[in-house]
């Protein structure tokens, strides 16, 4: 759809609209003085105004009607005023808007008639290519499949196996993991699936989530049963924060508002865990405060207590592609270096580092879960994953630098 094929057609309206605005003006200002006629009337009158005098046919009705003084039978004057120019100029925004609406009715009554065709032929351009890209990306898009799936296998054997035990002994470090990793499979899906559409830069963000559960699992397996804890009360302290950010928008966006009893039992139970952690524990990592010694930690201080603060450029790097910052509109994973096209839609470039990392990650988070309760069986599905994330990685980069050799093929062409 051309964006300026209708602008031609919206002036010639917009024209059109002022002298339908004028000729109303002159059938008020004549059924001011006693004389009623039609808008089309009015028009004419409207057309032959030229040197102030006019002649014009009205209809016996119209003149039995008509309650004029004597002296005005001879003697009509229609006098603009700049109250009339002001009252076409208020006008304008109506007729604007009101032949905009008419436009967009007109254009999605013609998009609904050729919806069918439009969007098969969309799934077409979509499915031709995603074949192109897998056809490039199969074998570390196919060991990624195989990874997850073991994954997510391990973890359902884990929460099996240990469930009841840890139910008895009240093992909330357990529940946490096991939680955790299983939020990890989620997102690892997540990500592959954009990977698969081309959008490397949306799998990248993703990823970023993935490492931030993975460090969070490596945190509190490294520590007690209290840590764990915490974690989980924390829920309460972020509960509140977003019951009171509800509240407050709730009117503006026309919702329900929150019940007097639904917000004081939050707060109840918020100050009960501030009660008992101290006034550090409501903040956004506030569930850490205590084992990193610090009042107010960031998710940085705990990925460097667990030792991967040297991923802290990807993880930046990956940040950009969440928040609406210069940086993202710039920088793309999926367009190839140096390219300056606007990428706004699917590329088969760029998935190595956000396919790679989240294989990492996975591997950190089922790891941690694993060695929770190691056995033989646990270290050697450790080393299998270790071994198969390796592989990942190696078949991405090939990938990577083999689609870079056929980019500047191309551009030598």
């Amino acid at each position: 759809m051309k964006l300026n094929k209708l602008q031609k057609i919206f002036d010639g309206a917009v024209a059109a609209a002022i002298p339908q605005l004028k000729a109303e003006i002159v059938r008020t200002k004549l059924q001011n003085a006693g004389i009623t006629v039609s808008s089309e009337q009015a028009s004419k009158i409207l057309d032959k105004l030229k040197d102030g005098k006019f002649e014009f046919e009205v209809e016996d009705e119209q003149v039995d009607r008509a309650i004029l003084q004597e002296e005005a039978e001879h003697d009509l004057r229609l006098v603009f005023s700049g109250d009339e120019v002001d009252e076409i100029v208020k006008q304008m925004p109506d007729v604007v808007q009101q032949t905009v609406d008419g436009f967009a009715k007109l254009m999605l009554k013609r998009i609904r008639k050729e919806l069918a065709s439009h969007v098969s032929g969309h799934l077409s351009d979509r499915d031709n290519f995603k074949r192109r890209l897998w056809r490039h990306w199969k074998k570390p898009l196919e060991l990624f499949h195989v990874y997850l799936g073991i994954c997510n296998e391990a973890g359902a054997e884990f929460n099996k196996l240990y469930r009841r035990q840890a139910a008895k002994k009240n093992d909330v470090v357990f529940e946490v993991l096991i939680r955790l990793q299983a939020r990890g499979c989620q997102i690892a899906l997540e990500v592959v699936t954009l990977l698969e559409s081309g959008l490397a830069d949306g799998a990248h963000a993703r990823w970023r989530s993935l490492h931030e559960v993975a460090c969070v699992a490596m945190f509190i397996k490294h520590h007690d049963q209290e840590l764990a804890n915490r974690y989980l009360l924390h829920d309460f302290v972020q509960s509140r924060k977003s019951a009171n950010r509800y509240q407050e928008w709730s009117q503006a966006l026309g919702h329900r508002r929150l019940s007097k009893r639904a917000l004081a039992s939050q707060e109840r139970r918020y100050q009960m865990v501030i009660n008992q952690f101290g006034k550090d524990f409501s903040g956004d990592y506030g569930w850490a405060a205590e084992k990193l010694a610090k009042q107010k930690p960031t998710f940085a201080d705990i990925e460097k207590a667990v030792g991967l603060e040297k991923l802290r450029p990807y993880y930046r790097m990956a940040s950009d592609n969440v928040h609406a910052n210069a940086r993202a509109i710039r920088f793309k994973l999926g367009l190839p270096d140096g390219d300056v096209m606007l990428l706004a839609g699917a590329s088969d470039a760029g998935l190595a580092d956000p396919g790679d990392g989240a294989a990492m990650s996975l591997l950190q988070l089922t790891t941690a879960l694993l060695t929770s309760k190691p056995n033989i069986d646990s270290l050697v599905m450790c080393a299998m994953l270790t071994n198969l994330r390796d592989q990942i990685g190696t078949e991405f980069l090939k990938a990577h630098k083999a689609l870079g050799k056929k980019s500047l093929r191309s551009r030598k062409l």
